[in-house]
């Protein structure tokens, strides 16, 4: 059963104060970010890049961004030195890591063929988006009609049937993803980064708003996984919006500063 966060505050202040490793596995989109019409205007509100560019600085706490982006989009809206897993984990790099370990070379051109035919495809649907991020696609719904969207998914699926030896779809938020048929994913992702982290052990903290979020719920158990608004989940805890998300980091934040005042 998911508890309100809200309830467990005192006792997630004194797991990060006692803890001497803190690890934060973030989504981007939805969690850190509020989710807009147009994913290229995504950004990082304030007092949350604060947050995080605080937490950053402190030995103790490593942060990694998983996301649905590829990974140089998202190093560039966070743009902090942490460690970025894009494409839903399929290349992570950050201080001392460079993941780029699944053969996506056969993938990949089928990817490229894929798009090109999704927007001619989708061309004639007003809002309907193709993201190419070379590792994957995204076919974005959020601005097309709603009575149009089931459209959408009916293309994509159309297209991508003759395909289905190297990829497979995933639903998100008003959102497709068509990513290669490869035994990968974020709950994946954030296991190898978890491996590449010397002991002690740390402390896991897990927050996404998504689907693909909860494959890093099911795969770090032990963690403290959060989901960001409504819909079923196996996290632990909930909290409403990426805003309260924000209030979340800066109480970590204190937690970590208490600690190295003591």
């Amino acid at each position: 059963m998911t508890t309100p966060l809200a309830t467990y505050l005192p006792q997630l202040r004194d797991a990060v104060a006692s803890s001497s490793r803190v690890v934060l596995l973030l989504d981007f989109d939805g969690t850190l970010a509020p989710l807009v019409q147009r994913p290229e205007l995504a950004a990082l509100p304030q007092p949350t890049r604060a947050a995080l560019t605080a937490l950053q600085s402190s030995p103790r706490v490593t942060l990694a961004f998983i996301s649905g982006r590829a990974l140089a989009d998202l190093r560039s809206r966070v743009g902090l030195n942490a460690i970025y897993a894009g494409n839903h984990g399929l290349e992570i790099e950050g201080p001392g890591l460079d993941f780029h370990g699944v053969d996506l070379i056969q993938s990949t051109e089928v990817l490229r063929a894929v798009s090109a035919k999704l927007a001619e495809k989708l061309h004639a649907i007003p809002g309907a988006q193709v993201e190419d991020k070379q590792s994957s696609l995204s076919v974005h719904y959020r601005n097309v009609d709603p009575s149009l969207a089931p459209r959408v998914k009916q293309i994509t699926q159309s297209v991508t049937a003759s395909y289905t030896n190297f990829v497979v779809l995933h639903e998100g938020k008003l959102v497709i993803e068509v990513r290669p048929r490869v035994d990968w994913h974020k709950g994946k992702a954030a296991e190898w980064i978890l491996q590449q982290i010397a002991s002690p052990a740390p402390l896991i903290i897990a927050m996404g708003d998504d689907r693909t979020d909860e494959d890093i719920f099911r795969s770090v158990p032990d963690s403290i996984s959060i989901k960001v608004g409504e819909g079923p989940t196996s996290a632990r805890f909930r909290v409403g919006d990426p805003g309260e998300v924000g209030r979340v980091l800066e109480l970590i934040r204190e937690a970590v500063s208490c600690r190295a005042t003591v």
